[in-house]
């Protein structure tokens, strides 16, 4: 065993800044010269989760470190992969493969508000999946709310209000997004190989650019200031999601979750900046972080964060939501039946020609 280099494992989780961080640390990234970040195979990754593991997949991993210590020459190690926060047991192994190789080993995590992780999922994953969709307008309907009457985005916000938090569920199918509960689990696994676990809060948009020297600071790193425009996983205009939308859901074929990004993003790169949230929008995402106030505040205050990072836009009880779905669906099925169907129709034909760009595509 040896003290050297430091290891630090970056558990992410998804949507809190993982891209950014990981491409910082890349071999052409800013952190370069101080950071040396392998990449970790998913699969191998995944298989850290049996139990017990295969010993070819220690031996994978075993020999990846080995070979990273030898290149480091003085940087930090750091082991960087959002599966690592996802499952604890994928977790507790990689922990214990650092350990085998330095006893200087810490863990950094970076959480962020509840409804702006459920939208960013939202936006990047959910609006390309048939089940999800379906499962949203299903909620809806089993509690009496039809939604055709509401767009993909608010339709995926109300199913979560509705239907329960495992609505909001990653594609992997973890539901960790409650900080006070997810987080102290965590740092129970590292304690018992004695890993402290950082927790920083994810930078608002107008401070996007803190984030990389944020982890810096938290890696213990001296060194020079480093700016970084923050980078995003795909995340497409609201109204590219709401044509791809309903075309899954009248039967097209248009790539997944884990499919065509660069036909989203080509799709999307034609379309003007895009509009700010809807108010009903806000009201939805304003009860959502009203759930989780209370404990965002204790968490805020047991981590050291800045509490200014987490309270809803505004209180909104479960009650005045319950009432707003409602009434919004009131008002909405009482609009003038051809202004309903303009709206209908301006949606059919934007998902008709994101239907033809896909079959252009094969």
């Amino acid at each position: 065993m040896t003290n050297h280099p430091k290891i630090v494992l970056h558990l992410g989780p998804e949507k809190c800044g993982s891209t950014t961080l990981q491409a910082a640390m890349a071999p052409d990234g800013p952190l370069a010269d101080r950071v040396l970040a392998p990449v970790l195979d998913p699969y191998a990754v995944i298989a850290l989760e049996q139990d017990p593991v295969d010993e070819s997949i220690m031996a994978h991993f075993r020999n990846q470190i080995t070979q990273a210590m030898a290149q480091a020459q003085g940087r930090v190690l750091v082991l960087s992969h959002e599966m690592a926060f996802k499952s604890l047991p994928i977790l507790k192994n990689l922990a214990d493969l650092a350990c085998a190789f330095s006893r200087d080993v810490r863990a950094i995590a970076y959480v962020r508000r509840q409804s702006d992780l459920i939208v960013s999922g939202f936006g990047q994953w959910h609006f390309r999946s048939r089940a999800r969709l379906d499962e949203a307008a299903d909620v809806m309907r089993a509690h009496g709310v039809d939604p055709d009457l509401f767009r993909a985005l608010e339709r995926h916000l109300i199913a979560v209000i509705l239907g329960g938090w495992s609505v909001a569920r990653q594609p992997s199918g973890h539901v960790y997004f409650n900080w006070s509960q997810s987080v102290p689990e965590r740092s129970k696994v590292l304690e018992r190989f004695g890993i402290p676990l950082l927790v920083g809060a994810l930078p608002g948009r107008r401070q996007a650019q803190a984030l990389v020297p944020d982890f810096v600071q938290r890696l213990g790193l001296p060194g020079p200031e480093v700016t970084m425009a923050p980078l995003r996983n795909p995340s497409y205009h609201p109204y590219l999601i709401e044509a791809a939308a309903t075309a899954i859901q009248a039967g097209a074929d248009l790539p997944g979750p884990h499919d065509g990004n660069d036909f989203y993003g080509q799709a999307a790169a034609v379309i003007a900046d895009a509009p700010g949230h809807t108010a009903f929008v806000t009201l939805l995402k304003s009860h959502i972080d009203s759930c989780f106030a209370a404990s965002n505040c204790q968490f805020a205050m047991a981590q050291d964060l800045p509490q200014a990072r987490f309270p809803p836009a505004m209180t909104v009880s479960r009650s005045r939501i319950l009432a707003e779905i409602q009434d919004q669906a009131r008002r909405r099925s009482a609009l003038d039946p051809d202004q309903r169907a303009q709206e209908a129709g301006l949606r059919e034909v934007m998902a008709k020609l994101l239907w033809q760009k896909a079959q252009k595509r094969h």
